[in-house]
């Protein structure tokens, strides 16, 4: 990577806790980086270019506002946004009606990943948090187990957004089905992260890998 790249934005005034400098970016180089991430669906590689569209001329991310006014009906039901608590949760702040009927409940106001055992609330609190302080995007895909017994399969992307100077740090995330549900079923239970890795949208990755489990 062009060390002109790797100093496009160190965000801190713009919403993300962290301090802002940039560097006009290169689109072939955008380009570049979208090419070589290796999304399985159609759905999470759409939701990307949609999330991209929202940001204005000189920004690497979307307001949280901006995103929030323009919701795309293919991708909204599927989505959900949270934010970090002071204790260090991140705390689901809005959840979409598809995701909903996929877990059989809202979870709105829930801690991610509530319920699961600690290692698990681990790994996902260590990537998340990253996405936000070292602005990138992570792409997952997870295992589940499903209420009728059945195991599904789901591709997730998680990206950052811009919030006012002030406010806890915000992501979004939209997941697809790539091993579906069957009728009557909803998501129940983690089972395991299958694979997991940084998306780079023009500030560079953590040099360390994302976390997975039984590290």
């Amino acid at each position: 990577m062009s060390e002109s790249v790797r100093k496009i934005r160190s965000f801190h005034s713009r919403g993300l806790g962290l301090s802002s400098t940039t560097d006009k970016f290169c689109c072939d180089q955008w380009d570049l980086y979208v090419a070589n991430t290796m999304f399985q669906s159609e759905e999470c590689r759409g939701f990307f270019e949609h999330w991209k569209s929202l940001r204005v001329e000189g920004d690497i991310i979307p307001l949280h506002k901006d995103f929030l006014d323009n919701p795309s009906p293919r991708y909204a039901p599927f989505v959900h946004i949270s934010e970090i608590s002071e204790t260090g949760a991140m705390i689901v702040r809005l959840m979409g009606t598809g995701l909903v009927e996929r877990w059989g409940r809202d979870k709105t106001g829930e801690a991610m990943g509530e319920g699961q055992p600690e290692s698990v609330r681990e790994v996902l609190y260590s990537n998340t948090r990253q996405v936000i302080l070292n602005p990138c995007g992570l792409r997952s895909e997870i295992e589940l187990a499903a209420s009728g017994g059945s195991e599904m399969l789901i591709e997730a992307v998680t990206l950052p957004l811009i919030v006012e100077p002030g406010k806890p740090g915000r992501l979004v995330a939209y997941s697809a089905l790539l091993r579906k549900l069957r009728y009557g079923e909803y998501s129940e239970s983690y089972k395991s992260l299958a694979n997991v890795e940084w998306v780079d949208i023009g500030a560079g990755i953590p040099e360390a890998p994302p976390m997975m489990h039984g590290q």
